[in-house]
């Protein structure tokens, strides 16, 4: 599975990656740290799975969310709320899935796994 990592958050970002790279399977397609980077790399590298910040600078997702899903297979949002995820990796909307930054490292890693499964 191709994936492709957008944070803001220099730390985060790296976590992600790492945990991302020890994934079985997956290789980081690309990272970035802005929405104007992430609608630039995405049809370079057709991911199958974007982790993303839902709270990065520039451009809102809004306004490009068409020209990434039109592009990629499933999308991680990332934001800064807690949020009950579990609800939401059943599908409510296919592709997509709402996780909290407040997630510990091992709750990131089964979640990505489950929706990498859907």
């Amino acid at each position: 599975m191709k994936v492709l990592i957008a944070e803001e958050d220099p730390k985060l970002r790296y976590a992600i990656q790492v945990l991302a790279q020890e994934q079985s399977g997956w290789t980081v397609a690309g990272v970035v740290d802005s929405m104007e980077a992430l609608v630039e790399l995405v049809p370079a590298v057709h991911p199958d799975m974007v982790i993303m910040d839902m709270d990065m600078p520039g451009v809102s997702y809004r306004k490009i969310e068409q020209s990434i899903e039109s592009h990629v297979n499933k999308i991680v949002c990332l934001v800064s709320l807690p949020i009950n995820h579990t609800s939401l990796t059943t599908g409510m909307i296919p592709k997509r899935i709402w996780i909290s930054k407040t997630e510990s490292p091992e709750n990131l890693v089964e979640i990505f796994r489950t929706f990498e499964e859907k």
